[in-house]
């Protein structure tokens, strides 16, 4: 995305009006934001492969540089390796590539290849931070334009014909960032919800329909807190009421309905609110001390995928 600059130079000029404002490429469709899973399973059994192969390849090489032989020869051997194609087996080898955003792989029998040729199209992304920012000084760019082109006219330094042509080309332009920020801001909506499901423990999330409403990340965070309270409440009063009894049975009941309390409902309750607000929560030790370590769902730094992956061909 283009980013406008904020000269007077491509302003209408007295006599003169120049629309050289050029409209940004933002696409009116609805930008996906989660990659289909056959393509991220494709690229991790590409990466898989070439991983397999170039082991094999280095194997070879490291046994050619500690083996006997001059230099001449070795540089000959090196020229001779041959990786068995991960398609046909036969030792052809296999040409592996990841240029122009696109991962390649086809046999390496230039006369007689096999019927491998993977080819995939990695997507491209943006943080939505960066879109924000560059999304919100264009359209204030924008803004500026208009409002110079007006006072142009206004003050009769150009006139209504000279002004509708530049007025019209960045009114476009202004309308085309419009939609792209909706988009960004709605995407963002979108990575703020959560699934109660996702962030509960795997003992409660069993009874949770995968098909629920998605709630916004600190809303369902806070309900928790609120219930968190409330649990921890009913845990105290029992515990004061077991420290007053003086009957040994309803000493033990009091207790046990306590640790019930405290099981089911304390510590399910805060794995949800650390689940829901943290993306890593976790203690580590150094130097013989725990050190807790929290950090939170970065909501304005999630990537936006501008342009999903694409497998183009895999054939095997």
């Amino acid at each position: 995305m283009s980013v406008l600059t904020s000269g007077d130079d491509d302003l209408p000029d007295s006599g003169q009006v120049e629309a050289k404002v050029a409209a940004p490429k933002v696409k009116r469709r609805r930008i996906k934001t989660k990659v289909v899973k056959s393509v991220e399973d494709e690229i991790a059994n590409f990466y898989k492969l070439k991983g397999q192969y170039d082991l094999k390849y280095n194997t070879i090489k490291l046994r050619i540089i500690h083996g006997d032989g001059s230099l001449s020869e070795k540089k000959q051997e090196f020229k001779d390796i041959k990786v068995k194609c991960v398609n046909c087996k036969r030792n052809v080898g296999t040409r592996f590539t990841t240029n122009d955003r696109h991962l390649r792989a086809i046999c390496g029998d230039i006369n007689n290849p096999c019927k491998l040729n993977i080819d995939i199209k990695l997507g491209t992304s943006e943080l939505f931070s960066s879109l924000e920012r560059q999304l919100s000084h264009d359209l204030n760019i924008a803004k500026m334009r208009i409002i110079k082109i007006k006072l142009k006219l206004l003050f009769d330094l150009v006139t209504e014909e000279q002004m509708e042509e530049a007025f019209i080309e960045i009114k476009k332009s202004y309308k085309s960032l419009v939609i792209g920020n909706n988009v960004v801001q709605k995407e963002l909506m979108e990575h703020q919800l959560v699934s109660p499901k996702e962030v509960m423990p795997s003992s409660l999330s069993i009874a949770v329909s995968e098909d629920g409403p998605k709630v916004p990340r600190r809303t369902l965070a806070a309900a928790n807190e609120n219930a968190l309270a409330g649990y921890i409440s009913n845990f105290k009063g029992l515990i004061k009421e077991y420290e007053m009894d003086d009957s040994a049975d309803t000493k033990l009941s009091k207790m046990r309905e306590a640790i019930d309390i405290y099981l089911d409902n304390i510590i399910p309750t805060l794995d949800i609110i650390r689940n829901t607000l943290f993306k890593i929560n976790t203690v580590v030790k150094h130097k013989k001390q725990y050190h807790l370590i929290q950090i939170k769902v970065p909501l304005n730094e999630e990537v936006l995928n501008t342009e999903n992956p694409e497998i183009i061909s895999n054939k095997k």
